[in-house]
């Protein structure tokens, strides 16, 4: 089984932008930052602690995924027709329509729509369009929340918005309406004890492994995303095991 880390790393537009296909790059990441090397260059990105509203961020993301779903799949030439048309400048929310093989955008709600906001943002996509093989998105109930699943053949990248731009996932308050509800806390450790950085977590494996049922198991992995301890792959519904490097007293202060 394959394990899966994650590192969140901003090196910036100068350094991306300028690489090109054939170019050989090296990228080490260490405890105390991330190097970037091409061409006898070398960017160095720094460790820095993450704001309160950068963790409340990450934490609400895991809680809205498991419940995102499927509003569409598009072929690489709707997608790309649809994302071009995209207005440039921010605009109130609007609603996801798909006629035919058409996505539209409509200021009114449609039946069969997906409430969507901020969808300017999707404009830093613009580079990628050309190798864009499919697109899916998702959608959370009427929240307004979407994620855009890019297929580009060998490789994917799953963006997801959070309805308001001004505010981000942080001021949401999902995960302190999960961890404030209880239930979880006194299964949390035997579900953490079987937590080996897996792919992927399978809930009834866990629940026979620790004796509790289903639907206890499921409250835990959901508290445990809150807490920065479990991702949820959107594309598997399942979740994986990953540890975001945060204080976790920091997030149990939410609560109190």
């Amino acid at each position: 089984m394959t394990s899966v880390a994650h590192q969140n790393v901003y090196l910036g537009p100068s350094a991306l932008g300028r690489l090109r296909d054939d170019e050989s790059v090296a990228i080490a990441v260490g405890r105390d930052g991330v190097e970037l090397e091409r061409a006898g260059e070398t960017l160095v990105e720094k460790r820095v602690r993450l704001p309160v509203r950068w963790v409340k961020g990450f934490s609400d993301v895991q809680v809205y995924q498991p419940g995102l779903r499927l509003f569409c799949e598009c072929s690489g030439a709707e997608a790309r027709r649809f994302l071009r048309s995209v207005p440039r400048n921010p605009a109130a929310g609007a609603y996801l329509a798909r006629s035919g093989n058409t996505l539209r955008l409509s200021q009114l709600a449609v039946g069969g729509g997906m409430r969507v906001g901020g969808l300017h943002r999707l404009r830093v996509l613009d580079p990628l369009l050309g190798r864009i093989a499919g697109l899916r998105i998702w959608g959370y109930a009427d929240a307004g929340v979407s994620a855009w699943d890019l297929n580009f053949g060998d490789a994917r990248l799953f963006l997801l918005l959070s309805p308001e731009v001004q505010r981000g996932f942080s001021g949401e308050g999902q995960a302190l309406q999960i961890l404030a509800g209880g239930g979880w806390e006194g299964a949390l450790a035997r579900v953490r004890a079987e937590l080996r950085w897996q792919a992927e977590l399978d809930p009834a494996r866990l629940a026979g492994n620790t004796g509790l049922g289903e639907p206890q198991v499921a409250a835990v992995l959901t508290a445990l995303g809150a807490r920065g301890l479990a991702g949820f792959d959107v594309t598997t519904q399942r979740y994986f095991h990953r540890e975001l490097p945060f204080d976790l007293e920091r997030i149990e202060s939410f609560r109190r």
